[in-house]
């Protein structure tokens, strides 16, 4: 039989371990206190809508209902609805208020069908094809719409939709075999916050929200190209290498990575699984959706073995015109697709804004306006 300690021992013990505890407990209070004096006065919120909104700098007549710049939806039974839906190129700043892509399809649908027509922007800059899904289920929640145009960016949305960071707190998806999972949260409704101090420790024992999504989350990426004497491509052409990192494939090309990996696959399903949901969302409303691309002459880019430098390495990834066309094909699998080629040049806003300048949206919204006419005749 082992030797009983003696009261005075057990005292001794039972001593330190009140003061361990209390000094531990005093330990977290002040980290708790420490970390809230460092928050900001406004809650965190899921997500953004008008960027230049949050940061008081779009008009107010230049917002809709729903906090993203367009004009107010308001219309009559007699109106044929259109949603516009997608990111920047929606929110269109590089346009006139007057010349905006809902303005601009809204004329050519009237003239093309000769009836009253109401177009609407559902879009902000930096949305991905999840953040789109839950501004069409904000924008429902409330209006009706004949049509829906969602306006793809085929260098953007892969990148946009991997990670639930973007780089703040974002509502988001994710598949789990083919199911479509999430969302996290809707846009705007506030980051649940709780114990400080215990997240403090549960992101240093787990790291960042984006390293746990690349661990546990996404698929693996491809293993690294060697750096052999192969001929290499270092124009990037428009594709700005801002914010990638080649390590985790979180790449504006990774819609051209050829092969695909099976990071890139599952991102691309993901957005197939997304643009699914939302037409079924606007079926359920008895209207149409369609998937817009337009095929500018400055993407893709030209294929190649494209080199960069990233944190002091190089990397390189191979990129090809038939990988576009197949992972195209893979996220709008299941949707209408139009593509539209933009003819008119200068078809850029500027030298450092590769967005499509006020031309450019005009033509594409006036062959978008006879194709989606030829849709809701069928």
């Amino acid at each position: 039989m082992p030797p009983r300690m003696a009261p005075r021992g057990r005292h001794r013990l039972l001593t330190a371990s009140v003061a361990t505890a209390a000094a531990l407990a005093l330990a977290g209070l002040a980290l708790e206190l420490w970390l809230r004096c460092r928050e900001p006065a406004m809650p965190m919120r899921w997500g953004w809508k008008d960027p230049y909104a949050m940061a008081g700098k779009r008009p107010a007549h230049e917002l809709n209902q729903l906090g993203y710049r367009g004009r107010a939806i308001e219309y009559s039974d007699d109106d044929l609805v259109v949603l516009l839906v997608g990111d920047s190129q929606v929110e269109a700043d590089a346009c006139a208020f007057d010349e905006m892509p809902e303005r601009r399809l809204e004329a050519h649908l009237r003239a093309r069908l000769g009836r009253p027509v109401a177009v609407f922007s559902a879009g902000a800059l930096g949305y991905g094809t999840d953040q789109q899904a839950l501004a069409l289920e904000e924008y429902f929640a409330r209006f009706r719409a004949d049509a829906v145009v969602v306006w793809l960016t085929p260098g953007n949305d892969p990148r946009e939709v991997m990670l639930p960071v973007a780089p703040i707190p974002k509502p988001t998806f994710w598949l789990e075999g083919d199911t479509l999972c999430g969302p996290t949260a809707r846009i705007g409704d506030p980051v649940p916050r709780g114990s400080r101090a215990w997240q403090w420790l549960r992101d240093r024992l787990r790291g960042p929200l984006e390293e746990h999504w690349h661990r546990h989350v996404l698929p693996p990426t491809n293993p690294p190209l060697p750096l052999d004497d192969q001929p290499v491509r270092r124009d990037w052409g428009i594709v700005s290498l801002t914010g990638d990192d080649f390590r985790t494939e979180f790449l504006h090309a990774l819609v051209q990575l050829d092969p695909p990996s099976p990071r890139a696959r599952w991102v691309m399903r993901l957005i197939a699984a997304l643009l699914q949901r939302m037409a079924a969302a606007t079926r359920a409303q008895g209207g149409v959706l369609l998937a817009l691309a337009d095929d500018r002459p400055d993407f893709p880019l030209p294929d190649g073995l494209y080199e960069a430098e990233q944190g002091g390495r190089r990397w390189r990834v191979r990129l090809s015109r038939r990988a576009y066309e197949e992972n195209l094909a893979a996220m709008t699998a299941g949707v209408d697709l139009v593509r539209i080629p933009v003819t008119v040049r200068p078809f850029v806003a500027g030298e450092n804004d590769p967005h499509l300048n006020a031309h450019a949206v005009d033509q594409v919204m006036a062959a978008l306006a006879e194709r989606l006419g030829e849709r809701l005749h069928r």
